[in-house]
C-alpha cells in the first residue's frame, strides 16, 4: 500500500511545526499551547502509524529491518520520520 507522498510530507511538517510552536507557547505560558502540542503530537501520530503500515507492507526488506524500523519511530521519532521521508522510503516502495 502506497500512500501519498505529499500527505506524509504535509503530516510531518504540521506535526513538527504544531508541536513546536506548542512547546514555544508553554515556555511563554499561552493559554492554548496545550491544545496546540495536542494537534502536534496527533499528526505525528497519525504520520508514523502511516509510515509503518508502509514499511510493515514492504516486501523488499526483512523482519528484523521492520522491527528496527518500528523501534526507530518509536524512540526517535523525529529523525526516523525525516530519514524515512527523505531517503529510505523510495528504497523501501
Amino acid at each position: 500500500m502506497k500512500i501519498n507522498e505529499r500527505l506524509l510530507f504535509t503530516l510531518y511538517i504540521l506535526g513538527a511545526l504544531c508541536v513546536l510552536c506548542g512547546a514555544l507557547g508553554k515556555i511563554q505560558h499561552w493559554n492554548n499551547a496545550p491544545g496546540i502540542m495536542f494537534v502536534g503530537l496527533l499528526f505525528c501520530a497519525i504520520f508514523s502509524v502511516l509510515a509503518l503500515l508502509e514499511i510493515h507492507q514492504s516486501n523488499k526488506i526483512n523482519f528484523q529491518q521492520k522491527i528496527l524500523w518500528t523501534f526507530g519511530f518509536i524512540f526517535f521519532n523525529g529523525v526516523a520520520g525525516i530519514y524515512y521521508l527523505l531517503k529510505a522510503r523510495k528504497e523501501l516502495l
